[in-house]
């Protein structure tokens, strides 16, 4: 069969950060593109850490649903990764919301007892709850520095360029933060305890 003179139509795919240029636009047609390719993905990450279906899907509808609303006002320069984020911020809310296991929060830190007290091991509803009240009493500003850092996975270089402060200050509150909370667990469980902080 003779190809001369054919004509090759060359099929162009739009990047997600093309298609989320369209869906500030207001074109449905490339938020649905948008939903169908990072639905599979953003599922996996959600699932991997919670293992609760509908609880996953929750967390997705919430996230596309305010890509959409928001779109005239959010300006968003890496799509996936800003999904990504969302799910991660989402999962560790999830897990504050429902009283799990501190170590579960975004890796602040896995807390290990001595195997000498495991008869006396930290019930993870109490952990959590220590844990919850701990965070939200933190002072403003260190409350800010440890989100970044743990939540939103900014290195200290990135929060001290944010807040415009220096680098060791970072390090220094978060350092203090680690170490509040493992003074608060020793002296809340047992002072004889011995908690070690793998961050």
């Amino acid at each position: 069969m003779d190809n001369k003179g054919k004509e090759i139509v060359m099929t162009y795919i739009p990047s997600l950060d093309e298609l989320y240029t369209l869906v500030k636009k207001g074109d449905k047609d490339a938020f649905d593109l948008i939903y169908d390719k990072t639905w599979d993905l953003l599922y996996a990450i959600a699932y991997s850490r919670l293992k609760d279906e509908d609880a996953v899907k929750d967390i997705l509808q919430e996230i596309y649903l305010d890509i959409w609303i928001k779109r005239e006002v959010r300006c968003i320069d890496n799509l996936m990764g800003y999904l990504t984020n969302c799910v991660k911020k989402k999962v560790i809310d999830y897990f504050r919301k429902n009283i799990h296991t501190v170590e579960v929060v975004d890796d602040f830190a896995e807390i290990i007892v001595g195997s000498e007290y495991a008869d006396t091991r930290l019930h993870d509803t109490e952990l959590a709850r220590v844990f919850a009240a701990w965070y939200d009493n933190l002072p403003r500003k260190r409350k800010e520095i440890f989100r970044f850092r743990y939540e939103d996975d900014y290195s200290t270089r990135e929060i001290s360029d944010l807040l415009k402060i220096s680098r060791k200050t970072v390090q220094n509150q978060l350092l203090n933060s680690k170490g509040e909370f493992q003074n608060m667990l020793k002296k809340i469980f047992c002072n004889k305890k011995r908690i070690i902080f793998w961050v």
